[in-house]
């Protein structure tokens, strides 16, 4: 992915969604993160976690959108506790951008 040394991850990505248990669309992922060991105490963890699975892992998938680029990445990560699962990413670099942002996470189920 193309300024993945540059990725972003929002506070309000971790802490108003995939670590929300009341937000309607990321409750499940909450939930799933919390019970492998990222509360909104390890959010810094939680946000280390994800930007080294952008750089760690190869670019599974692309799609240009009407805001830019998507890049999806897939890749197994290991949590400080030592519990390994398949991770999802999802990244928007915008057309006047260097800084790819994440979209999305969410575990993948085999």
């Amino acid at each position: 992915m193309p300024g993945r040394e540059n990725a972003i991850v929002e506070d309000s990505k971790i802490a108003g969604y995939l670590l929300n248990l009341q937000h309607p669309d990321g409750r499940s992922k909450a939930g799933f993160f919390l019970r492998a060991g990222f509360g909104l105490g390890q959010a810094e963890e939680f946000r280390e976690l994800l930007l080294r699975q952008a750089m760690w892992h190869q670019v599974s998938k692309t799609e240009q959108t009407k805001f830019g680029t998507k890049y999806i990445i897939d890749g197994i990560v290991e949590t400080p506790h030592h519990f390994s699962f398949n991770l999802r990413t999802v990244w928007m670099l915008g057309a006047d951008s260097e800084q790819p942002k994440l979209v999305t996470a969410y575990p993948l189920t085999p």
